[in-house]
C-alpha cells in the first residue's frame, strides 16, 4: 500500500501575533473587572468583621449598665482607666505594638465577647506590615479599624472641650437620643493602610452645621473598597460609604490632616455627633 503524506497546517507568524493581540485586549478588559470583584468581596468582609465586633461590644455595653468603652486609651494621655478602653494601646512595646495580638487585642474587653477571633479586628484588605524589631521579619498588622472619638471618648474633659466645645462626647448608649440617632452615628471606619494611627477617629465638628473654610481630623479615611470606606454605625448596622471629593482621599496620604470643607466632611460631621442639646 502506497503511504500517504498528510501535511498539517501550523499557525503562522502572522496569525500567532493576532491571537496573542486578542488574549491581551480580552486580558486587559476583564482583569480591571476581576478586581473590582475582589475589592467589593474584599468590603463586603471588611463591614461583616465591624457587625461581628460591633455586636461584642453592644454586648459588652448591656453587660455594663448601658456603659460606653473608651474610644481611645486614658493611658496615651498618662492617665488611668486602660482596662476600660476598647483597644489598649501600650507604646511600651515599640515598633512591635502594632503586629502584636497579645498586646493589644486580646487585651481589649472585647476580646471575650467576639469568640476570641482575631480576623474580625481588621480588613481583609489590610496588608500593611511593620518588621519585627529582633528579627526583621515582615509582620502583619493586629488590628485595623478606629473607632468614632465621640463614642466613649477618653474621659479627658479638658480634650473634650478643647477639641469638641459645644459637641457631645457620649458614654452612654441611651445618651444618643437626637436625630439621626443610633442608626447616624457610626462607631466604626477601617483604617487607611498608609496612614495607620493608634489614636480614635475624631471628626473636627468646627463650623457645624455650616460648611467651614476647612476642615481637619486625626487620620485620612480609607477608600480601598472602590473608593469607598466601611462604616458601622451605633445601632448595629454597616455599610460602604463612598468619597465623593478628590481632596478627602489624596494619594499618597499628606502629613497635612487638613482639607477644603465639602460634601465628603459633611457626611463625617452629620455622622459623629450632634450638640450637647
Amino acid at each position: 500500500m502506497q503511504s500517504q503524506v498528510v501535511k498539517q497546517r501550523a499557525f503562522t507568524l502572522i496569525e500567532l501575533l493576532v491571537v496573542i493581540a486578542i488574549i491581551a485586549i480580552l486580558a486587559s478588559l476583564l482583569l480591571p473587572a476581576l478586581a473590582r470583584s475582589k475589592q467589593k468581596a474584599a468590603g463586603i468582609q471588611c463591614i461583616s468583621n465591624q457587625r461581628q465586633l460591633c455586636l461584642a461590644w453592644k454586648m459588652y455595653v448591656e453587660d455594663s449598665q448601658d456603659k460606653l468603652l473608651y474610644a481611645q486609651d486614658p493611658d496615651l494621655s498618662g492617665r488611668p482607666g486602660k482596662e476600660f478602653a476598647w483597644l489598649p494601646s501600650d507604646l511600651s512595646n515599640g515598633y512591635n505594638h502594632e503586629t502584636d495580638e497579645d498586646a493589644t487585642i486580646k487585651q481589649s474587653p472585647l476580646w471575650q465577647y467576639c469568640g476570641k477571633n482575631p480576623g474580625v479586628w481588621k480588613c481583609p484588605s489590610l496588608k500593611k506590615t511593620m518588621p519585627d524589631p529582633k528579627t526583621g521579619t515582615a509582620l502583619p498588622y493586629a488590628w485595623g479599624h478606629l473607632m468614632n472619638y465621640y463614642m466613649g471618648g477618653d474621659d479627658d474633659q479638658n480634650y473634650e472641650q478643647v477639641w469638641a466645645p459645644i459637641m457631645t462626647v457620649y458614654h452612654k448608649l441611651s445618651d444618643i437620643t437626637s436625630e439621626p440617632g443610633p442608626s447616624g452615628i457610626f462607631l466604626f471606619i477601617d483604617q487607611r493602610e498608609d496612614y495607620f494611627t493608634l489614636l480614635a477617629y475624631q471628626v473636627s465638628m468646627l463650623g457645624w452645621p455650616n460648611f467651614n473654610l476647612s476642615y481637619n481630623f486625626t487620620s485620612w479615611p480609607a477608600f480601598s473598597h472602590t473608593g469607598s470606606a466601611s462604616f458601622t454605625f451605633a445601632d448595629g448596622h454597616s455599610e460602604l460609604h463612598k468619597w465623593r471629593v478628590g481632596s478627602t482621599t489624596p494619594i499618597p496620604a499628606p502629613p497635612s490632616l487638613s482639607v477644603p470643607a465639602n460634601q465628603d466632611t459633611k457626611w463625617l460631621q452629620y455622622h459623629a455627633t450632634r450638640p450637647h442639646h
